[in-house]
């Protein structure tokens, strides 16, 4: 193949320069590859793999959403006592996984269960004994599963719709049982298949099929690089592949070209954007066409189509988004949240105070009652009032007579909250937004997030009256955001011009001499290719179904061949640490590192720092001066609340202090798809204070604590059920951090334990305590506050413990009095520091009474981690943090010193 000619071109002159006097069928992975191609090939027929197998099958592909519907249909005249929807999709959603992948891998379900259900029956889990009435329980669903798969084969058999596996297995079935059927659609054609030859074991049966007939030509694009190396995982796809002697030459393309990569560390979400946005800027337009913006992390396509609005950037955004994500999602909930949770007073609706000023903070909201309604004097009304429930009479009367307004307030707010009108109401309200005369604007991204939302909405209708009999807003608000889990919002644009910005999969076949990946961090790029499966490892290894192997390599494939003709290589990523990312760079970028480049000479690999990031002019020279109202302003905020968090805050950089305390900037709300570092510390905080709080004021029982731990995953789950529906935790990285939670929990639990035999009795005192007292400093009396995580007492030492999940060493407690309030690697000394003093003025206590400590999940070896304290002469510690915090205070309050932002600041966030 000649250097550097793109995939589709070769494949085109390939296909062109073929002496066959037929017909010619090329038959792609995706459409992207299949617009392009097309172009080049303009007398080929051209089909994508899924569209020429549901062709050969007779079946057309079901949707996800439509599919769960008929499996519980099936279900339900099997079973007398059906249980409710909701709790049969907690495991059907994963069984339909399942089936899917033994028919492309063509097992036999019966066979595959009957082994599952023998292996526990004889297993040390029954401990030989008779069964009771669980075990045989638990043995009768597997028993079931084969019987529910046919009941649901012959359902679909009956629309003549079906999922992938099974359109793939029909296929090979009708090479056997159909042959004439199969002649007939290649009748007169040369196939011409590209991609990964063959992806599964249905495609190799028909492409062996197809071979001994003389009518298939493969075109495989695969690298010497990966392929020759036996331990390279990206090339085990194809190593003992035959279909590789009947396609082209691999490339020597990784070995011998020049390749230009960049990595970019950078710190938070709004900083990869910028640095994207300046990359984007270097590129010129005639250049479009051979770039590509790579989306490693979903999460970062909405502020990337903000960025694009702004900008006016030519950039076409096709990922597949999740619309669960989208501005429309969020405003829909918080709506049925809002009715769902209103009372009748008085014979009127009220709303919750609380849920209606979230729902008001809606730019959406604010835009279509703008001029109609002042929230800002009805929430100054609510507050003076002290009210609770807001009347529905209040909004009305705070109406402006216009026609408009009155017509949102009507669909807002005057609609009965039944199930019955819900999908009525909010297609009139999106109906409104979608339409000029409506006069609302919205993001370009949200209108082309409105039609697939509204379209999904309307199958959940029909979907929604099918399954569920008698309906609450409760019920139907789960119903939504469940199904919206899996849809998305997919664009399949056949148009060159313009720069693209796709996932990694989407580039199938597809080649650009500049990437420029986004979210690069190992969380992301593989990320976990962990899925939830009823199938255990062990028989999937029995019965060759996929592991999690064989998607690394699968991915690492992509990864690969994507860079084989490419040119420049930008990798984008997060180092922000929390409980579940160290912020490490991908460990593609380690491979090109430590193997590629030092293999290939003309490959170089660098490393662009984070300096230049966010504009100098705002990062250096943006400063806020302490007039007089800004210095009245931070004097209320200190009068309020003073934490050890914001202390830290002002010592990393008066200028973040200056947004997030002062000004009181909040990051956007957004629903987390993947859990957030804080959530999850919150989550480990309220499993522990479930567990330990019947122990409070008594001495910890260790036989009962034993007995919590064998309880503790039930907990776990409870807990984190309260943050996110059940479904959001099946699968991906909110099930590894449930994993990751349980064993924290346990393995505390059981440190504890081992720890309170081996030194003695605890007496626990408090947990999650709230402590605050009055400071004096300059004048004022300011409200230190903190959150102690649990107070216990040994041996006449009390102990202030904090938990971090995060991982912390013993240095980062050394309270040094000269550092303390000038360093912020010493913050954590700091806040446990200012727990000893809120603890010992609270109770009028010395210091040597008591003690502080930290448990770090990362670092559990450690144990409790104490503070310890250097030298200080006749000082106290409880004086020395006196001085200390008077002091900063005095800095905040200095009118000659202007926030600013530190150079060396860990980071900036506003």
């Amino acid at each position: 193949m000649p250097e550097r000619t793109t995939f589709l071109n070769h494949a085109a002159k390939i296909i062109q320069g073929d002496d066959f006097s037929g017909k010619k069928l090329v038959i792609t992975p995706n459409k992207r590859s299949l617009f392009r191609l097309r172009h080049m090939v303009p007398e080929a027929d051209f089909e994508t793999v899924d569209e020429l197998m549901q062709k050969l099958s007779g079946s057309n592909l079901i949707e996800p959403e439509e599919l769960l519907i008929t499996f519980y249909q099936a279900y339900k005249r099997l079973e007398e006592n059906a249980q409710p929807f909701n709790e049969f999709s907690k495991w059907a959603i994963t069984f339909l996984g399942d089936v899917n992948e033994i028919d492309l891998y063509l097992q036999n379900v019966s066979s595959i269960y009957e082994h599952i259900s023998a292996y526990h029956s004889t297993g040390e889990g029954f401990d030989g004994k008779e069964k009771g009435e669980l075990e045989s329980s638990y043995l009768s669903f597997w028993e079931r599963l084969p019987e529910y798969y046919q009941a649901l084969k012959t359902d679909l058999a009956k629309l003549q719709l079906s999922y992938r596996g099974s359109i793939y297995r029909t296929v090979v079935e009708n090479l056997e049982s159909s042959p004439a059927k199969i002649e007939k659609a290649f009748d007169g054609y040369r196939l011409y298949w590209l991609g990964i030859v063959p992806g599964n074991p249905c495609e190799h049966r028909l492409l062996e099929w197809l071979d001994a007939r003389s009518q298939l030509k493969t075109l495989v694009d695969v690298d010497h690089y990966y392929l020759d190396r036996k331990l390279h995982e990206a090339g085990r796809p194809f190593r003992e592949q035959k279909f590789l002697d009947n396609s082209d030459e691999p490339t020597n393309l990784l070995l011998n070209s020049q390749y230009d990569f960049k990595i970019h560390p950078l710190t938070g979400r709004f900083a990869q954007i910028m640095r994207l946005k300046t990359l984007i800027e270097d590129i010129s337009e005639e250049e479009y066409g051979n770039s590509a913006i790579i989306l490693a992390d979903l999460t970062l396509v909405q502020p990337l189509s903000s960025l694009i609005q702004d900008k006016g950037l030519k950039i076409h955004l096709t990922s597949g988004y999740p619309l669960r994500n989208t501005t429309i999602h969020r405003f829909h909930m918080s709506w049925i949240n809002l009715h769902q949770t209103s009372i009748t007073r008085n014979g009127e609706k009220a709303f919750y105070h609380k849920f209606l000023k979230e729902f008001f903070e809606f730019p959406v909201v604010q835009e279509w009652l703008a001029g109609a309604i002042e929230w800002k004097s009805l929430k100054d009304r609510i507050v003076k009032k002290n009210i609770k429930y807001v009347p529905l009479s209040w909004l009305q009367e705070s109406l402006n007579d216009d026609l408009f307004a009155r017509e949102a307030l009507r669909l807002l707010f005057e609609w009965d909250a039944e199930s019955s009108t819900l999908f009525q109401t909010i297609s009139e309200i999106l109906g409104n937004w979608r339409s000029a005369e409506g006069g609302i604007k919205i993001s370009k991204f949200d209108q082309v997030c409105l039609d697939a939302y509204i379209e999904k909405l309307n199958l959940f209708l029909t979907q929604f009256n099918e399954v569920v009999e008698e309906a609450d807003l409760t019920l139907l608000k789960q119903f939504i955001h469940r199904h919206m889990a899996h849809a998305r919002m997919h664009s399949e644009l056949d148009d060159e011009d313009g720069l693209h910005a796709m996932t990694l999969f989407e580039t199938r076949l597809l080649d650009f001499k500049h990437l420029i990946f986004v979210g690069a961090s190992d969380d992301h790029l593989p990320g976990s290719m962990h899925k939830v499966s009823h199938i255990p490892m062990i028989h999937r290894l029995h019965f060759g179904l996929p592991t999690r192997r064989d998607s690394e390599s699968l991915y690492s494939y992509h990864f690969y061949r994507l860079l084989q003709r490419s040119e420049r290589v930008d990798f984008i990523y997060d180092t922000s640490m929390n409980a579940l990312s160290g912020g490490e760079p991908s460990r593609y970028i380690a491979q090109l590192k430590e193997e590629l480049t030092r293999q290939n000479l003309k490959a170089s690999i660098s490393l662009v720092k984070e300096a230049n990031v966010l504009m100098e002019s705002f990062q250096n020279e943006l400063s806020i001066t302490k007039t007089e109202d800004v210095v009245n302003s931070l004097k209320a905020a200190l009068k309020n609340n003073l934490s050890a968090s914001r202390i830290n805050q002002f010592i990393n950089s008066p200028l973040e202090f200056y947004f997030y305390y002062i000004l009181k900037v909040k990051e956007e709300d957004r629903v987390e798809e993947i859990i957030e570092s804080s959530t999850f510390g919150n989550i480990v905080h309220k499993v522990l204070e479930e567990i330990y709080k019947p122990f409070i004021g008594e001495l910890i029982d260790l036989e009962q604590l034993q007995k919590a731990i064998r309880i503790s995953d039930e907990i776990t789950e409870r807990v984190f059920e309260s943050y996110f529906e059940r479904a959001e935790f099946q699968t991906g990285q909110n099930l590894i951090s449930l994993h990751v939670i349980k064993e924290y929990i346990k393995g505390f639990v059981e440190w504890d334990v081992a720890e309170m035999k081996e030194n003695g009795p605890v007496r626990l005192l408090s947990l999650e305590l709230r402590m605050s007292e009055r400071f004096k400093s300059n004048g004022l009396e300011i409200n230190l506050y903190g959150v102690a995580d649990r107070i216990d007492s040994r041996n006449g030492e009390i102990r202030v413990i904090d938990y971090k999940s995060g991982k912390v060493e013993a240095s980062e407690l050394a309270y040094d009095e000269e550092r303390i309030g000038v360093d912020f690697k010493h913050g954590k000394a700091l806040q446990i520091a200012l727990y000893i003093y809120l603890y010992c003025q609270r109770h009028n206590l010395d210091e040597s009474q008591v003690g502080g400590y930290v448990y770090s999940f990362k670092n559990r070896k450690a144990g409790y981690i104490s503070l310890t304290v250097k030298s200080m002469g006749s000082d106290s510690l409880l004086d020395s943090f006196a001085q200390r915090l008077d002091s900063l205070v005095s800095e905040m309050l200095d009118p000659s010193t202007p926030f600013t932002h530190h150079e060396d600041s860990k980071y900036l966030t506003v």
